[in-house]
């Protein structure tokens, strides 16, 4: 998604024109991936996470998963580096 700015709207968008229909065959799992400190010092968070949720479902996804990593979600992804790059030809 390259950064956080209107990620809701982005993210809803790519699943609904682009990844529905070509997978419409399968089953629909979304996993969330971000970094926690963005919303750190915001009086209002950015997203409203259940919001993403509701939508997603509607939309058809079975099921969501939230991957939030407290500082740098990149560092998480470099622990399985092959098992990302085996999904990169999706």
């Amino acid at each position: 998604m390259k950064g956080i700015t209107k990620f809701d709207n982005k993210l809803l968008n790519i699943y609904k024109n682009d990844l529905k229909m070509k997978y419409k065959d399968y089953e629909k799992i979304v996993f969330l991936c971000y970094d926690t400190d963005v919303f750190e010092f915001t009086q209002k968070p950015s997203i409203n996470w259940k919001e993403v949720e509701n939508k997603l479902h509607e939309l058809g996804v079975s099921k969501i998963y939230h991957l939030s990593a407290d500082k740098c979600i990149e560092d998480w992804f470099l622990l399985d580096l092959q098992g990302i790059l085996k999904l990169s030809r999706y």
